[in-house]
Formats: C-alpha cells, sequence, structure tokens
C-alpha cells in the first residue's frame, strides 16, 4: 500500500507540534508525531480495520492525543489521507464550508474550523498577533494585538464562545474585515 497525503496535511502536523513543543517541550511534540505516524502506518497496514464514517471517508483517532484523521482508500493500493483535525472540530455543513473557503487563506494564514454555536473559524497570524473570526452570522473581524497565549487558550477552550466573550470581545482593538 501507498500512503498519499494531502498537501495540507504537512503545514497542520507542523502547526500541532509547534504548538506541542511550546507548551511542553520538544519530546511532547516528537511523541505526537511518532503517534500519529504508527497510525499513518496501521491505516496502510489495515484499512478496512476503520469503518466508513461518510462519503467513503474513514476515521483514525489518535490515543494520546486529542486529534483524529480522515482517510480514503483509492484502488488498487492507496491509502489517501485527507484531513487531521482536533476532536472539538465538529464536521462542517456544506454552506459553512462555502463560507469559509471563500477567505480560506489570507497573508499564508488558514482558517481553522471550531466547534462553536457562535464561530465558525478562526486563523491567526503570530507575526503580527492579528486574529481572524468567522461568525457564524457571516461577518469577519480582525482583532489586533492579541498574545499568542489568548489564542491558544481559544482553541483549546470547552466553550468557544464563552472564552471569546470573556478574553477577546472588548478587549482588543478590532476591524471588520471583506
Amino acid at each position: 500500500m501507498i500512503l498519499e497525503l494531502h498537501r495540507g496535511i504537512a503545514s497542520d502536523v507542523t502547526q500541532i507540534m509547534e504548538y506541542y513543543a511550546a507548551i511542553a517541550g520538544e519530546e511532547l511534540a516528537s511523541e505526537f508525531y511518532s503517534e500519529l505516524r504508527f497510525f499513518f502506518e496501521r491505516a496502510l497496514e489495515f484499512p478496512l480495520a476503520y469503518r466508513v464514517r461518510s462519503h467513503g471517508l474513514r476515521r483514525v483517532d489518535l490515543k494520546r492525543f486529542p486529534f483524529h484523521f480522515f482517510f480514503r482508500t483509492i484502488p488498487p493500493n492507496t491509502v489517501r489521507v485527507l484531513v487531521i483535525r482536533h476532536h472539538k472540530q465538529r464536521s462542517l455543513k456544506r454552506s459553512e464550508v462555502d463560507l469559509l473557503s471563500i477567505t480560506w487563506s489570507v497573508e499564508g494564514m488558514k482558517f481553522i474550523p471550531v466547534e462553536s454555536r457562535m464561530i465558525l473559524g478562526v486563523r491567526y497570524n503570530k507575526d503580527t498577533l492579528d486574529m481572524d473570526v468567522v461568525f457564524r452570522t457571516g461577518e469577519k473581524y480582525r482583532y489586533k494585538g492579541v498574545p499568542q497565549s489568548v489564542f491558544d487558550g481559544l482553541m483549546s477552550a470547552e466553550s468557544i464562545g464563552q472564552y471569546m466573550h470573556r478574553y477577546i470581545l472588548n478587549h482588543f482593538e478590532y476591524e471588520q474585515i471583506n
């Protein structure tokens, strides 16, 4: 079998590893990568061991880390990994995918879909400290001067909407973006 990764997987894995390295050191980042590679290899070896979820996609959950990936088998012998996601990220509705795709990448930043009744996606630029948010209403805002710790707190919050209200709204300068 051949493992084929979607072009966005490498940058997603790098971002996850940078996050783990920042919060707990290189060892934890390395452990994440080792576990991910282990499950990539299991999907190659036993692709039919994972049941089909929808649209021919199979889901593999990592054991130690709160991430999973979706893959598809492509005859005759290819396993194509399409996306790696945090467990808190839910599947997006078609209209939400369309809304995010319109503004998917600006200045190298990509929106990260989040599970929230308030917010569709967030992207963060650690060089400029700008955080862009797409709300479920379709409005998009850029919050300026947001420290990395506040962005990390938002992404790991139990309730993203509550965190947004408590720590971001009315705390940072913002502008509406197109």
